[in-house]
């Protein structure tokens, strides 16, 4: 599973039925490269696409069965790295590890000429 394949599967259990281009929104995709993610998805028999019922030019996207079972395999496996990654890491280390990405964000978003 790539990174952009699990943006959308991710996206999708928070708001499905999705829109491509909400699916692009909030996975911080290009929709051009999330319309191709998603139709690797289709043939992948992970997601179906279907037009909006009351808007006919949007393609709404749901998980199939088997696009519900990558999930909870996907999250398991997560979950198995998180837990490896974080052991032995208290929650005060946890809060600072925190305060100190998010500065790192702040930092980064602040640069000058970044482009966004």
């Amino acid at each position: 599973m790539d990174v952009p394949r699990w943006r959308v599967l991710m996206i999708l259990t928070e708001f499905e039925p999705a829109s491509v281009s909400l699916i692009a929104e909030h996975g911080v995709i290009k929709l051009f490269t999330m319309t191709k993610t998603v139709k690797r998805l289709e043939r992948e028999g992970l997601v179906k696409t279907r037009q909006r019922q009351s808007d006919a030019r949007v393609t709404e996207v749901v998980l199939t069965e088997e696009g519900r079972r990558a999930v909870k395999r996907v999250r398991a496996q997560a979950s198995r790295i998180f837990h490896q990654a974080f052991d032995g890491i208290n929650a005060t280390e946890m809060k600072y590890l925190n305060k100190v990405l998010q500065r790192i964000s702040r930092n980064l978003d602040s640069t000058p000429g970044r482009a966004r």
